[in-house]
C-alpha cells in the first residue's frame, strides 16, 4: 500500500533532514578532498627549478653575478619500487617502552 502524496509533507524539512544533509556533504567533501590529493601527488606533474650562480670578480673590485635557471618536468615512474625504512619509539601507560624498525618496498601508483 502506498501512502497519499502531500505537498505539506514534500516540503516539510525537519532538523533529522538538515542533519542527514550536512553529513551527506560532509562526505562528498571528504571524497572530493581525498581524491584532488590523489590526483596532485602522484598524477600532477611537478616542477623542478634549480638556479645556478656564477660569482666573478673583475680586474678594480668589480663584482658579476650571473644566475641561470633551469627547469626541468620529472614525472614518477610507478613500476619501479621505492625502498623505505622507518625507525621509531613507543611508551605505554603501563610503563612499557621500545623501539622498532620497519622496512620494505613500496610501489608508488
Amino acid at each position: 500500500m502506498s501512502e497519499a502524496f502531500s505537498v505539506k509533507k514534500f516540503f516539510d524539512f525537519g532538523l533529522l533532514t538538515w542533519l542527514k544533509a550536512f553529513k551527506f556533504g560532509l562526505i562528498l567533501a571528504g571524497v572530493a578532498f581525498i581524491g584532488i590529493t590523489i590526483w596532485r601527488a602522484y598524477f600532477m606533474p611537478t616542477n623542478t627549478q634549480s638556479q645556478e650562480t656564477a660569482i666573478r670578480v673583475e680586474r678594480g673590485g668589480t663584482l658579476n653575478l650571473t644566475q641561470s635557471q633551469k627547469q626541468e618536468i620529472k614525472k614518477k615512474k610507478w613500476w619501479v619500487p621505492s625502498i623505505f625504512g622507518e625507525v621509531y619509539g613507543f611508551t605505554e601507560t603501563d610503563g612499557r617502552m621500545g623501539l622498532g624498525a620497519k622496512g620494505g618496498l613500496r610501489w608508488e601508483i
